[in-house]
């Protein structure tokens, strides 16, 4: 069992356990073994690469809802580049949860009435964020210089 520890720059000490998956194809006793190791640590958020691809039934254990712990998994092929600094990708930037209510109030919205983005998005995935997140994204224009819009991860 490879690991890694991250320490995320968010300032509020959280750690993140990067797995590096040692089979070709991830199962679901791959995935106890790593949701183990992350309870014995005391870490609650996890990223695990994988190298082909990972089984239905590991896939459903790390999707359920009920679990204390968040893992994002990813292809090894998928993180040879990165994302958002690809020339088509416009700015993208996670509004905290105060300017995400600030902004419902001052616009009148309701975060439902929203453009919404999946979870499975890419750039959702990259910052790891949950439901309900509220995306800034800033996109160039020929007339206005720059365009604002916003989405929420659903």
């Amino acid at each position: 069992l490879e690991r890694l520890n991250i320490i995320l720059h968010n300032g509020s000490g959280d750690r993140i356990r990067v797995f590096f998956a040692d089979v070709a194809k991830l199962g679901l006793r791959d995935v106890r073994r790593y949701e183990e190791d992350m309870r014995t640590h005391q870490i609650k958020r996890s990223v695990v690469v994988m190298q082909q691809g990972i089984t239905p039934p590991a896939r459903a254990q790390l999707e359920k809802e009920d679990s204390d712990l968040h893992v994002e998994t990813f292809m090894e092929s998928a993180l040879a580049f990165n994302l958002i600094d690809h020339y088509l990708v416009p700015k993208h930037r996670v509004l905290s949860k105060k300017e995400r209510d600030s902004l419902l109030r001052e616009r009148s919205w309701d975060a439902a009435s929203l453009p919404r983005m999946m979870m499975h998005d890419p750039v959702a995935r990259y910052y790891g964020v949950k439901r309900g997140t509220v995306f800034e994204i800033t996109r160039p224009s020929e007339t206005a210089g720059f365009y604002r819009s916003w989405r929420v991860v659903v």
